[in-house]
């Protein structure tokens, strides 16, 4: 064995001659291929052939060697395969994975043929190294180029192809003092990726360090996408420890095209920056890659036809934590006729091996001619089967001024986009009590702005806890105190800014108060024609069990359209009612501003007797038939009746009081009256309303051509006063539903004691008890009349 500083032979065989004299000796020497043992885990099989001359000038020698089967270790080779895994984030992966495979097999077993020659007391100097790889790979150096080995140093040009690898041209100059050096590498590719260098210009001082400039164009698969002509400046230094960086401060990155989830950017220029201008990156122990910033900035493109605009306020990456996050995103995309808008406040990232992912908050945005806006949108993101999913929380409200319903809230909202579309499904509730309002089916092609949702409405019940006042602000005013169930579906469907919408709504039971009284038993499907401005063109039909505007009518239907504004076009309504009917003229409500509303209610042949007989009148018996008109108006202040009238047809009729008296001392001329006047006819009867509803009503009752009625009792005097033409005109102001009341008092006064009589005594026990006050303090007590009363 033979071994020395970095080499080693194991039996070698050396053999030669020696011929020469004082003066000048020549020796020529053969070294048998022996086991040999190189630096740097090298092995293989040396041999050679030299010689050596002896002069007054001094020693020459030369070899000409060969190292075959030669392979470095197993552990060498593993971390040069995979140093390429360390670029796994990187779009030329594959590329430096191949290229990184290649050199370790390479490495596994490759021939040597070198050149040894020292000339008198020169350093001793390698020429012709040629390396040949088993697997096709070659290093050469070119005729006249050598390597300097006492000190190391090199000249020349070193050329590098086949195998696989990337034809590769080292030319430049080196020694103890420094030098530089220039590597030209060949574009390389692999499955669909490509990266190019520029020229690798290496330079250096006296000592180990050096430092390197280029920079690499790569195009290959990002996550979620693509990007072709991506260009990373680099430059760094590899110091005499082997440790190796890349400079930091800002560099500027740029593409051709970019193309991530369908989405195609525009060539463009980002600052990528380090803090305190630390390295981008540093090996060995405590290097890697510190947290690097991008500055804000614009990107245009498209999705499909349909232009993109994005911008982005702040964003930030760290390597090491495979974490990143973006501030301030904004993104427009669409024409000016179909601009679908959506802005997320931080967007976090995670982009650890096994997928993408992370977080956004603050998220929302409009979907094409949508009239909808999202709003803070929060939750869970995640790259997976081939898009991007979502799945949090956000609010919807109206973009109407002044919006049509009241915001409402999700909490199970699962999105998802891929290829220029987005597709998903939400639970909308109502976002005080939680009620669950709709169910929403979306799907949206961003080119050409083609969309739809499929609104569903399995069951929104109104009760105490939830009513349509905190669903819609339409409702205010207008209905109170509903009770009952909708139940239904719609949809709204858009294409390059256009708008349709369409869907069908029922309950089978409804109950509410209005301005103009108390429904009861609301039922009905209302189709709308356009959902979102509530248009139907088709007649609708509304059953109503009852209305009560102090005067029950029970069973009757109304037919309508809404047309739009939130107008609402009555064509007719009609309820049976005493015998005739209560119809309603034809009408329009508008609900969108605060205006008077009129409704026209029409009575025809209307029955006293079964008028009375629906109010319970047990005391009063009439007939005759009743025609006439109730206009309604309500508004902000309440609902009033004007110029309401209703005529007793010709032929009149009568009215007679059929019960007992309540007191029967009354004294003689009130009980001679009241017998003559219980019973009377009429050949005219009118009586005119105006009023409030819920206020005072001025009731205006005129009859005409009376006379005594059956059961009247007769004598001289009712005959003689039968022959004049009576009138009487009756003026009752008080309120409505107290109305039917005070009617019946006229024939019943316990009704009226009955009413005032706990007040009345109140009155008489607070006079009492302040007179009595008034004593103990020993003052006078006024009497009731302030003078004297004759």
């Amino acid at each position: 064995r033979v071994s020395g500083d970095g080499f080693a032979l194991t039996a070698p065989r050396l053999h030669g001659s020696v011929n020469g004299n004082v003066e000048s000796t020549a020796a020529n020497w053969t070294l048998d291929p022996a086991a040999a043992s190189l630096a740097g885990g090298l092995t293989g099989t040396l041999g050679a052939t030299g010689g050596a001359d002896f002069g007054a000038t001094g020693v020459t020698y030369r070899a000409n060697g060969k190292l075959t089967g030669a392979a470095v270790d197993t552990v060498t080779r593993r971390a040069i395969a995979d140093s390429g895994k360390a670029a796994n984030d990187l779009p030329v992966k594959k590329t430096l994975a191949v290229l990184t495979q290649r050199l370790a097999e390479a490495a596994a077993r490759f021939d040597v043929d070198f050149a040894l020659v020292q000339d008198g007391e020169g350093a001793p100097v390698l020429r012709g190294v040629d390396i040949k790889a088993a697997n096709g790979v070659r290093a050469a150096m070119g005729a006249g180029d050598q390597v300097t080995l006492t000190p190391l140093g090199f000249a020349g040009t070193v050329r590098v192809d086949g195998g696989g690898l990337p034809a590769t041209v080292v030319k430049g100059r080196w020694n103890a003092r420094g030098g530089d050096a220039v590597l030209t590498i060949a574009p390389m590719a692999a499955d669909g990726e490509r990266l190019v260098l520029a020229p690798v210009r290496i330079s250096g001082g006296r000592g180990a360090s050096v430092r390197y400039a280029t920079s690499a164009t790569l195009s290959g698969a990002v996550p979620g996408g693509r990007v072709d002509g991506l260009v990373v400046p680099l430059s760094g230094g590899i110091g005499s420890s082997g440790t190796a960086t890349i400079d930091g401060g800002c560099i500027a990155l740029r593409w051709a095209v970019l193309t991530v989830q369908g989405v195609v950017l525009d060539p463009a220029r980002v600052g990528l920056c380090s803090a305190g201008g630390a390295p981008i990156f540093k090996s060995g122990r405590g290097g890697g890659v510190p947290r690097l910033t991008i500055a804000g900035g614009t990107v245009t493109g498209r999705t499909g036809a349909t232009p993109l605009t994005m911008r982005w306020r702040d964003a930030w990456v760290q390597m090491q934590g495979n974490k990143a996050a973006v501030g301030g995103i904004s993104i427009d995309a669409g024409t000016p006729d179909s601009l679908s808008k959506f802005a997320i406040e931080r967007l976090d990232i995670d982009f650890a091996r096994g997928g993408l992912g992370g977080t956004l908050a603050g998220g929302g945005g409009t979907i094409g001619s949508v009239p909808l806006l999202m709003s803070s949108a929060a939750g869970a993101w995640r790259q997976a089967d081939g898009g991007i999913l979502f799945n949090g929380g956000l609010d919807v409200s109206d973009t109407a001024v002044p919006a049509r319903f009241q915001p409402l809230q999700s909490d199970d909202v699962a999105l998802r986009y891929a290829d220029g579309a987005l597709a998903g499904t939400a639970g909308l509730n109502e976002k005080v009590t939680g009620t669950r309002v709709v169910n929403v089916d979306l799907a949206h092609v961003f080119d050409g702005g083609v969309g739809g949702a499929s609104l569903n409405v399995p069951e929104l019940r109104f009760d105490k806890t939830f009513q349509p006042r905190q669903l819609t602000r339409l409702a205010i005013g207008v209905v109170a105190n509903v009770g009952g169930t909708v139940r239904g579906s719609g949809r709204i469907d858009w294409n390059d800014g256009t708008v349709t919408s369409n869907g069908k709504f029922n309950t089978d039971w409804t109950d509410l108060a209005a301005a103009f009284g108390e429904v009861r038993g609301m039922a009905g499907t209302i189709s709308f024609s356009d959902l979102i401005d509530l248009k139907t063109d088709e007649l609708q039909v509304m059953d109503l069990a009852e209305i009560n505007p102090g005067i029950p009518v029970r069973d009757g239907k109304i037919e309508y359209r809404l047309i739009g504004d939130n107008q609402i076009a009555i064509s007719a309504g009609r309820w049976p009612f005493a015998g005739g009917a209560l119809t309603l003229d034809p009408t329009t409500l508008d609900f969108g501003r605060d205006v008077p509303r009129r409704m026209n209610f029409r009575v025809v042949g209307v029955s006293a007797a079964l008028f009375l007989q629906e109010f319970d009148f047990e005391n009063l018996a009439a007939d005759g038939i009743f025609d006439g008109e109730l206009p309604l108006v309500f508004d902000g202040l309440g609902a009033r009746i004007e110029n309401g009238r209703l005529t007793a047809r010709t032929g009149g009729g009568s009215l007679a009081y059929v019960g007992e008296l309540t007191n029967r001392d009354l004294g003689t001329m009130a009980n001679f009256a009241f017998s003559a006047l219980k019973s009377l006819k009429y050949e005219s009867l009118t009586i005119n309303l105006n009023g409030s509803l819920t206020g005072e009503m001025v009731t205006d009752v005129r009859f005409a051509g009376i006379s005594q009625g059956v059961g009247a009792s007769r004598n001289i005097i009712t005959r003689q006063i039968a022959k004049l033409p009576l009138i009487f005109n009756v003026r009752i102001a008080a309120p409505f539903r107290q109305l039917i009341s005070s009617a019946q008092s006229l024939y019943d006064p316990t009704i009226l004691i009955e009413q005032n009589l706990p007040a009345l005594r109140r009155q008489q026990e607070e006079r009492r008890a302040k007179e009595q006050s008034l004593k103990e303090k020993g003052a006078a007590v006024q009497p009731g009349a302030s003078e004297d009363v004759p």
